[in-house]
């Protein structure tokens, strides 16, 4: 541990610091004179979040224990934008220790790994929701294109299927259809079985609402009206369960 040592006398914080303009080394001329310094406010928050692992904060002091650790948060919050920026009134640097390798090399680790897992779950999340829509996808498509297999692969077998057709003749919407799952089967495999039903420029639009990690959400649109899907996830796989759908609106309105 180094405290007070006229040695260290700003170096190793221009090292640190000189990364924003707005951090030089005339704030750090030296420890014992307690210079304040001018840090982003997304940098007090991480001093004060970050606990024992990096910075402690204490009354009338402000100690750093690991520098190569706030040079590294330094630069996360310039790359973060954090243009707001703020003197420490209450914070002075009272003393530094330097890291040893065996402290660095768990730091390194522990950041490679946060940069794997933050990485991986991104990429998770976009699996899910390419998986989601997929399945809405293949529920257009099994009328579409007469394919049954699509009804069989992303449908599960308890679907729950209710619906209003609009009658332009009678200027009215019919009573609650019903629509198990052997139904759609059946339904799927003659309703566009000419293809005289759909052409290139039929609606086949899908919104996914929400994805969570056992269900999902979705809104499709296609030319017989919209309907609103939910979805379970069984075996890996996403199903949908639950279809409510109406006869193309003549209009609709959303929250904000």
């Amino acid at each position: 541990m180094i405290y007070g040592s006229s040695r260290i006398n700003g170096n190793w914080l221009d090292d640190i610091f000189c990364l924003h303009d707005k951090v030089g080394p005339q704030g750090f001329k030296s420890l014992s004179s307690y210079q304040r310094i001018n840090c982003p406010t997304l940098f007090d928050a991480l001093v004060i979040t970050c606990g024992r692992v990096a910075v402690r904060c204490r009354t009338g002091m402000f100690r750093i224990e690991h520098y190569k650790i706030i040079f590294f948060l330094i630069k996360f919050c310039k790359s973060m934008g954090a243009a707001s920026w703020h003197s420490l009134y209450k914070y002075s640097i009272a003393y530094a220790t330097f890291p040893t390798p065996i402290a660095m090399k768990k730091l390194l680790t522990t950041t490679l790994l946060l940069t794997v897992l933050s990485t991986g779950f991104a990429q998770d999340v976009s699996e899910e929701l390419t998986a989601v829509r997929q399945a809405c996808c293949d529920y257009i498509d099994a009328f579409y294109r007469a394919d049954t297999t699509l009804a069989y692969r992303s449908i599960h077998p308890s679907l729950q299927k209710r619906g209003f057709s609009y009658s332009a003749r009678d200027n009215t919407y019919s009573r609650q259809l019903e629509m198990p799952f052997p139904a759609l089967v059946g339904l799927a495999r003659v309703w566009n079985k000419d293809g005289k039903r759909t052409n290139e420029a039929s609606p086949r639009e899908v919104e996914v609402f929400e994805v969570a990690d056992k269900t999902a959400s979705a809104r499709v649109k296609a030319v017989w009206g919209i309907d609103y899907i939910h979805l379970k996830k069984e075996d890996g796989r996403w199903y949908i369960v639950n279809v409510l759908w109406q006869s193309s609106p003549k209009s609709a309105h959303r929250s904000q």
